[in-house]
């Protein structure tokens, strides 16, 4: 989204959305990734099948097989994303409670970046 004019209320919803659309794709990118290990790990332990016991290859392929590893990692990575944007937000209401310029001068160097 280009802006032309400096409106607060657009700039913070784009910038919601850039933080929300980041996490969402985080979030499909782990569940790629753990999918990928969930069907991948046991053509390995088919490889190495008759070198263990069965009680432990049969025990591996169940858990292979009935746990998704992405069903475990969604919570956390959106409490992760969460906390991260929330210390982001701290981060910059407390740079702007610590500014000493006035409003005025705030102002007037937007305006010559904007133009």
């Amino acid at each position: 989204m280009v802006h032309n004019v400096y409106d607060t209320e657009s700039r913070y919803k784009s910038y919601e959305s850039y933080l929300a659309t980041k996490a969402v794709c985080i979030i499909i990118l782990s569940q790629v990734v753990c999918l990928f290990a969930t069907s991948a790990v046991p053509m390995v332990f088919k490889q190495f099948q008759n070198e263990m016991p069965p009680i432990v290859y049969h025990l591996v392929i169940a858990y292979q097989a009935g746990l998704t590893y992405a069903n475990f990692l969604v919570p956390i990575i959106i409490w992760y994303q969460t906390d991260r944007i929330s210390e982001r937000r701290r981060i910059m209401i407390n740079k702007l409670k610590e500014q000493t310029e006035s409003a005025d001068d705030h102002f007037a160097s937007l305006e010559i970046y904007w133009r």
